[in-house]
């Protein structure tokens, strides 16, 4: 009879796993050793080897499947390099959640399983941080909701939609398309995914985009599903390419809609796509980025001094800035309004009201972070 030792020899090698991943763009490989006993004695010889990797110690969904392949066994102790399988070969998706390895020798089936702990994760976490330009190939394809549609742009995946935000990473009800229905606190502090309330960002096709967030619940959302909010860099390089139409109003599309009545549905703009195929990165919402700005002698209450970005000329599509001298505005009703010295978070693209002055090069530093509006949405990013 073949069995594992009672102790549990199975292991990965975490140093094979670094050697497989020292080429970019070269597939997965783990190096898998095991002691083999046969009737109480070590196994001596060549045996035939099947691996199959499960998300469930027994039962569960077959999440892939080695290729058959013989390997010597010397005093009990074999070691094989898994890579090649079904449905496709080793990745670091292939680890996305617990994973359990199934092991059949010579058509025995071996149990239990064996859970798979620290290495296979810390392979995940080397090739997604470590292995940067094999990272550009990897997929933005969200492997637990089909729906939340990215698409890649440069080492980043980026939000294809303006945000919607969720009771469930997948879904449930939909907060802040109508009105700000958020049921955790605009702080943001019990939003997270361990919360009473927790709130989850997806970008979501045929879905008014939600709005009337702080700062500080957008950045969480974000967080929630696996994301960051884009920072001002991130949210730039995106915006690329995104066709300007001037003042228009486009409420249904499909050019970006700088003058309407209201935000855009999802999926509707399909001429106010960057070159990345980024949608609604001018006009629609205004969208939070990560960066925060620096709080200075406040100077009036109101939005500051409105300038193109390049004064008169037209090389910029007539796109517009407020910079504000250290004053900007909150939601926050103790007390709500314009705060001088108060640090001011960025939004950025315009609106629909805002006319030419939306655009690719548009940046707004005066709302707080504490700041909320039917005007203000946001987009989250994830590193490759």
């Amino acid at each position: 009879m073949l069995k594992y030792l009672k102790s549990g020899v199975l292991f990965l090698s975490l140093q094979s796993l670094a050697l497989s991943l020292l080429y970019a763009g070269a597939p997965l490989k783990i190096n898998y050793q095991g002691r083999l006993e046969e009737s109480g004695e070590p196994v001596d010889g060549q045996r035939n080897f099947v691996f199959k990797i499960y998300n469930a110690a027994s039962g569960g969904s077959l999440v892939w499947t080695s290729q058959a392949q013989d390997a010597t066994v010397a005093d009990g102790v074999f070691s094989v390099v898994l890579e090649a399988g079904t449905p496709v070969n080793l990745s670091a998706a292939t680890f996305t959640g617990a994973r359990y390895i199934e092991v059949s020798v010579g058509g025995v089936t071996l149990s239990p399983r064996q859970e798979m702990l620290s290495v296979p994760y810390a392979l995940t976490a080397q090739a997604l941080a470590d292995d940067y330009v094999d990272s550009w190939t990897r997929t933005c394809v969200n492997p637990a909701d089909a729906n939340d549609i990215m698409v890649p742009v440069g080492d980043l995946c980026v939000d294809k939609y303006e945000a919607s935000v969720w009771s469930t990473a997948t879904g449930g009800t939909q907060y802040g398309s109508a009105s700000d229905n958020y049921l955790c606190n605009d702080n943001g502090q019990d939003c997270g995914s361990g919360a009473a309330n927790p709130i989850y960002a997806r970008s979501v096709v045929n879905v008014a985009p939600s709005h009337s967030m702080t700062w500080f619940q957008a950045a969480v959302a974000c967080k929630n599903a696996g994301k960051h909010l884009l920072t001002n860099a991130e949210w730039q390089v995106a915006a690329a390419g995104t066709p300007d139409p001037g003042s228009l109003a486009q409420d249904s599309g499909p050019q970006c809609n700088t003058n309407g009545t209201g935000p855009m549905q999802t999926g509707l703009g399909t001429s106010c796509r960057s070159s990345d195929d980024v949608e609604n990165m001018i006009g629609s919402l205004w969208e939070w980025v990560a960066d925060w700005g620096t709080a200075g002698a406040g100077v009036s209450g109101a939005t500051g001094t409105q300038i193109e970005m390049d004064g008169t000329g037209t090389g910029y599509n007539d796109d517009t800035q407020w910079n504000i001298g250290g004053i900007s505005y909150t939601s926050y009703a103790a007390p709500a309004g314009w705060i001088a010295g108060q640090v001011p978070a960025v939004i950025r693209g315009g609106r629909w009201g805002l006319g030419a002055g939306a655009g690719a090069f548009t940046f707004n530093a005066s709302n707080a972070p504490s700041a909320m509006s039917a005007y203000i949405g946001f987009r989250c990013g994830r590193h490759r």
